[in-house]
């Protein structure tokens, strides 16, 4: 991991992406003052666990944080920008990869909207998934790799490299923003559907054709 990278490749088109997994979201009571706000922890990312709620099947693969920047990494409740929950530069938001994926640690401020709209629905369990935003560097070929799966009729794409992790973010609903580029190559992909559906045609009718003498 590298939290303190500088500024993002030159020539990177900053396509805002998010995604959203369902792994666990943790407090962790810092004192027995009900008041306090607890650390919130949880997986931003996971690897190689394929994403649901898009059109087409996403993995994030091991390695692709490896040289993201996340020095401006913020932490924000539903992606909202105007509730900040902690930042790596100010310290209150601590990242980490690990062999499941991106981990974070949040120590959030302690106030009253914090406790009553983000802590409470946390301790009841109506908060219980975790998001992230992250930009991909498209300049780089190897950034993702698409492909077509025939069996499940749906394209597929590996994230290989994230350039930027924008924020990380706790989340009543689900968010799915597919950047521009992202849907324009899922439907490039599906000409491989295209293309693998003609092959088999072919082939079909070679077979069919042909004559075997002994």
């Amino acid at each position: 991991m590298n939290p303190n990278k500088g500024e993002i490749r030159k020539g990177a088109k900053n396509e805002i992406e998010a995604r959203t997994f369902g792994a666990k979201i943790e407090l962790r009571e810092m004192g027995e003052d009900s008041t306090t706000s607890p650390v919130i922890s949880g997986y931003a990312a996971v690897f190689d666990e394929p994403s649901t709620g898009l059109w087409f099947t996403e993995v994030i693969m091991r390695g692709a944080f490896d040289n993201s920047d996340m020095a401006g990494c913020k932490a924000v409740f539903n992606h909202d920008e105007n509730i900040i929950l902690g930042s790596v530069s100010g310290g209150s938001l601590k990242l980490e990869i690990d062999e499941r994926g991106l981990k974070y640690e949040i120590t959030p401020p302690d106030t009253a909207y914090v406790r009553d709209m983000v802590i409470a629905p946390m301790r009841r369990g109506d908060l219980d998934k975790s998001s992230f935003r992250f930009v991909m560097d498209y300049n780089d070929e190897g950034a993702d790799t698409w492909s077509w799966d025939a069996v499940n009729d749906v394209a597929v794409r590996k994230v290989n490299k994230i350039a930027r992790v924008m924020d990380v973010s706790p989340v009543l609903f689900p968010a799915y923003d597919a950047a521009d580029s992202t849907v324009r190559k899922a439907g490039e992909c599906s000409e491989l559907r295209e293309q693998a559906e003609k092959a088999e045609q072919q082939n079909k009718e070679v077979n069919n054709s042909s004559v075997l003498i002994y």
